[in-house]
C-alpha cells in the first residue's frame, strides 16, 4: 500500500531489518501484532481495510494446511481439515465447521481476546479470506448464501453485501459463513 516500514512498525519495537532476517529467531508478541495493525488502520483510514487485506490470503499461503484443504476429495472433507487444523491459520478466532439442515456453516468464534478497536478489522479480514481465499484454487467458487459478523457494520451494509455477494447479519455472537450443504459431497 506504499507505507514506509517505520510508520507501519511504529511502537512495535521491531525494524524492517529484523523482519528481513531469520523470523524463526525473532520474538514477536501479540501486542506487537496489534500495534502493527493499528498503525495500518491509522495510515490507511479505510474502515474496510480488513476486507482489502483478506483478499490477499490464498489457500496456497497456508502451507501444508492449504494443500491438505485443496487435496481433500470433497468440500466436506476439506472443511473438516480446516476445522481440525484451524489453529494453524492466522486467525485469532476458534474455527469450527458444522452442518445444520441444508446449511454448511464455517464458524469463527471468539478465541484469543481481540481488542474492541480491532475486532471489525480482524473479523472482516478473516471472513474475506474464508470467502475469497479459494476462489482461484477450486474448480468452481463456493459462494456464501449468508454471512453473519461479530461486529456492527449496519451503517456499511451495502458495502458488505456487495463485497460478499450475499445477505449479511451483524452483531452476532460468532461470525459465520453459510453455504449450501448440498455442495459438501461434490468432488
Amino acid at each position: 500500500m506504499g507505507f514506509a516500514a517505520p510508520d507501519c512498525l511504529k511502537g512495535t519495537d521491531l525494524t524492517a531489518q529484523q523482519l528481513a532476517g531469520n523470523l524463526s529467531e525473532l520474538p514477536f508478541s501479540l501486542e506487537q501484532e496489534f500495534s502493527f495493525h493499528r498503525n495500518l488502520l491509522e495510515l490507511n483510514v479505510n474502515p474496510m481495510l480488513g476486507m482489502l487485506l483478506g483478499k490477499a490470503y490464498k489457500l496456497e499461503a497456508y502451507g501444508l494446511l492449504g494443500y491438505a484443504f485443496m487435496s481433500a476429495p470433497t468440500l466436506r472433507h476439506a472443511m473438516i481439515v480446516l476445522r481440525n487444523y484451524g489453529p494453524l491459520t492466522f486467525t485469532f478466532f476458534d474455527v469450527n465447521f458444522l452442518v445444520e439442515g441444508s446449511n454448511g456453516i464455517l464458524r469463527f468464534s471468539p478465541g484469543i481476546p481481540v481488542p474492541e478497536d480491532l475486532l471489525s478489522y480482524y473479523v472482516d479480514r478473516d471472513m474475506t479470506a474464508a470467502v475469497s481465499g479459494g476462489r482461484d484454487s477450486l474448480r468452481r467458487p463456493i459462494e456464501p448464501i449468508h454471512i453473519q459478523l461479530m461486529h456492527n457494520g449496519e451503517d456499511q451494509r451495502e458495502i458488505y453485501e456487495r463485497h460478499f455477494r450475499c445477505p449479511i447479519s451483524f452483531s452476532a455472537t460468532a461470525s459465520e459463513r453459510y453455504l449450501d450443504a448440498g455442495m459438501l459431497d461434490e468432488p
